[in-house]
């Protein structure tokens, strides 16, 4: 079973935390937004370009209205630790708005990983729209020449009372090995989405500056239920609609691992405090790539998928 959240944190200097254990590395606002927070039931396929949890250890700061983070990671506690070389990363943000009905943030973040030639092969790969399929709909399939990679990460959002408009590119680069028999330059893969949500009969989502630990900070937190719009006190919960445009693109110059763009409609509604129902709509559209082609062949298809989720968070 993976470790996820695995950690010390030491808050001893002002405005300071230094975290150490298995943490999410900080690249990415709608990965380090917690998995009770997030807009739909799976994250963009743009996610797909995002590390999963690694060990290493983690230094942050703020002021009032920015945030730095940085750290060293190597594999997940899950592997193991090692096995997959050595990263360093780094995020800031910042908020030129920042007040209790109104935010706009902004945030860049780069992660460097360099590998041996023991690590094994690498890949990504990402379904569409949803985590129901078997196999990822567009895959790199192994990687196994990748000496190091490089990720870059760029963040904007804004709120304004019940609505939210959230946007991220991402881009990743692996570099191969150098040496007889090894590809001559770099592949380059990119992804983004632009989503909106809209909180119809409720304050929109805070602002979370700082964590009590880990990497997560600048994040948007959850729906709030009042005590009167509870289901248990005569109320009739909070709604909230939502509605995102991803894509992920793993061609590059002389490679083909696969294009895929979705369209995901969602509709949430929160009865109570710590309960929430969730129907998501994904249209996706995909064009494989070459490790992908025995199983879908290698002409573009649609994909249409209705997804459901009761979720009990606290």
């Amino acid at each position: 079973m993976p470790i996820n959240d695995a950690f010390v944190a030491w808050k001893g200097l002002p405005d300071t935390i230094v975290t150490l254990g298995n943490m999410k590395v900080p690249l990415s606002l709608e990965w380090l937004q917690s998995n009770n927070d997030t807009l739909f039931v799976e994250r963009s396929g743009a996610n797909a370009l995002v590390p999963e949890r690694r060990f290493g250890v983690a230094v942050g700061r703020n002021g009032q209205a920015w945030t730095a983070v940085a750290g060293v990671f190597g594999n997940a506690a899950s592997n193991g630790i090692s096995g997959d070389g050595v990263a360093v990363a780094g995020r800031a943000t910042y908020a030129p708005i920042l007040e209790e009905r109104e935010t706009l943030h902004l945030g860049l973040a780069a992660t460097y990983r360099r590998r041996s030639r023991s690590d094994g092969a690498f890949s990504f790969s990402a379904p569409a729209g949803t985590a129901l399929f078997e196999r990822q709909l567009v895959d790199t399939g192994d990687l196994p020449d990748a000496a190091s990679v490089t990720r870059l990460g760029a963040e904007f959002a804004y709120r304004r009372g019940p609505v939210l408009l959230q946007a991220e590119y991402i881009r990743a680069e692996l570099q191969p090995f150098s040496g007889p028999g090894m590809p001559a330059s770099a592949l380059g893969f990119q992804g983004g989405y632009v989503e909106a949500a809209w909180v119809l009969n409720g304050e929109g989502r805070g602002y979370a500056l700082t964590p009590q630990g880990g990497t997560t900070y600048a994040t948007f937190k959850g729906v709030a239920v009042a005590d009167g719009q509870r289901v248990s006190r005569g109320g009739i919960g909070v709604f909230e609609l939502a509605a995102r445009y991803s894509a992920i693109d793993f061609d590059a110059r002389g490679f083909r691992g696969g294009l895929e763009r979705d369209v995901t409609l969602g509709l949430s509604w929160y009865p109570e405090p710590n309960l929430r129902l969730i129907a998501n709509y994904v249209r996706g559209r995909v064009r494989p790539g070459e490790a992908q082609a025995d199983t879908f062949g290698r002409a573009p298809f649609s994909v249409d998928t209705v997804v459901g989720r009761l979720q009990i968070y606290w």
